[in-house]
């Protein structure tokens, strides 16, 4: 399974490298991926942007990690029992 997270870049850096404000952490990720620039959001998977987000993909993004949060707290619905 692989895992992406979003960050807001904080700063650009020498090298292709930008330090990253994820939720208050700071990170150093690769940049050779996208091109970007200070106060874009990149979505970030194993150290490297892969992806600079518009708003509405942003907006978008948030909706959809809110609903699966939604969807973790439900309960489990009951077994199927076969008749």
């Amino acid at each position: 399974m692989c895992l992406a997270v979003l960050g807001q870049i904080q700063k650009v850096m020498a090298d292709q490298k930008a330090l990253i404000d994820y939720e208050g952490i700071p990170l150093t990720v690769d940049l050779g991926l996208v091109t970007a620039k200070e106060g874009d959001t990149v979505l970030i998977h194993a150290g490297c942007a892969i992806a600079v987000l518009d708003e509405q993909e942003l907006f978008r993004w948030r909706e959809l990690m809110s609903d699966l949060a939604e969807a973790a707290e439900a309960p489990e619905p009951p077994p199927m029992v076969k008749s």
